[in-house]
């Protein structure tokens, strides 16, 4: 008992070592723009450049539109039948040019061993940019919710 008392005290010795990542985040909640929301910034511009924001775009809806993800209402969380989703895309304002930010559900665990973080999307919602008549941003709009399937 002594022994294992002292190790655990020892100066280094992660309190996490030899355990099994650990959750830091049940859920945790954020925005990720999908275009630089200042053009003269170079440094969101770098941050981007590996992004196909179109693709990811075109994925996630198609996810919808294949039934392979459920979609809800962001203000209700009512489900959303396909009608609805087509409907919603057949309004400009709804274009999926415009869409320029996702928010996320996350769970997060971290391995303070491997200095490892294992991250689980639950859910996404597509936001689409709201901008005036000189193309300055004033916001954004809430889009679908599409829930991430449970599957390995």
């Amino acid at each position: 008992m002594a022994v294992a008392a002292a190790a655990a005290c020892t100066p280094g010795t992660p309190p996490t070592a030899g355990k099994a990542p650990a959750p830091v985040a049940d859920t945790i909640v954020y925005t990720v723009d999908l275009v630089p929301t200042d053009t003269a910034d170079a440094w969101q511009a770098d941050c981007l450049k590996g992004l196909d924001r179109a693709r990811l775009v075109d994925a996630l809806f198609d996810a919808v539109y294949h039934r392979r993800a459920e979609v809800t209402d962001y203000f209700d969380n009512r489900p959303l039948t396909l009608e609805e989703v087509k409907d919603m895309e057949a309004d400009p304002r709804y274009d999926r040019d415009c869409v320029e930010r996702l928010l996320f559900w996350e769970r997060w665990m971290f391995d303070a061993e491997s200095l490892t973080f294992d991250k689980k999307t639950i859910k996404v919602m597509v936001a689409y940019a709201m901008r005036d008549d000189d193309g300055q941003l004033l916001g954004y709009r809430a889009g679908i919710v599409i829930r991430m399937n449970d599957r390995p």
